[in-house]
């Protein structure tokens, strides 16, 4: 793959997504690790499409772990629709995870936001109980909210 062009990798990588579009939700994470070695050191334009066509659970929580430090604005936006969405606690644990890596300007405001969220689900509980212990995993100095 090393040697390939990047036509030829473009092309593998639309048979990638088009399969990752009718696969069985179970089973899209495999194809997107195949898609994720062929996009090999540029991965955050196949990353970016996949998560803004969306996909199992599953497979978006693997996309932004997949990016985790390699992601840049472009990708921003499709992880703070991620935090902000109803998916699985998994996908909106990683999702911010994510973001703190970016470094993006953005990221403060949107940690202080999540921890001001009232807990009216136990996945949301949860989330806000996450972001609260960011700042001692990650030095972060975010604004503390009444219990």
């Amino acid at each position: 793959m090393a040697t390939w062009s990047d036509e030829r990798r473009a092309s593998v990588l639309n048979i990638v997504f088009e399969r990752l579009r009718t696969v069985d939700p179970d089973q899209q994470v495999l194809p997107y690790q195949v898609g994720r070695a062929v996009a090999a050191e540029r991965p955050v334009p196949f990353a970016n499409r996949v998560l803004a066509a969306g996909g199992s659970d599953a497979l978006l929580a693997e996309v932004c772990w997949s990016v985790n430090g390699w992601a840049g604005t472009s990708t921003v936006p499709l992880l703070l629709d991620l935090v902000r969405s109803e998916r699985s606690i998994a996908v909106r644990r990683q999702a911010p995870l994510t973001l703190i890596f970016t470094r993006d300007a953005c990221v403060p405001a949107l940690l202080a936001e999540v921890i001001t969220w009232a807990p009216d689900s136990p996945e949301t509980q949860e989330l806000v109980a996450f972001v609260r212990s960011l700042p001692e995993m990650k030095g972060c100095a975010l604004p503390t909210t009444p219990a």
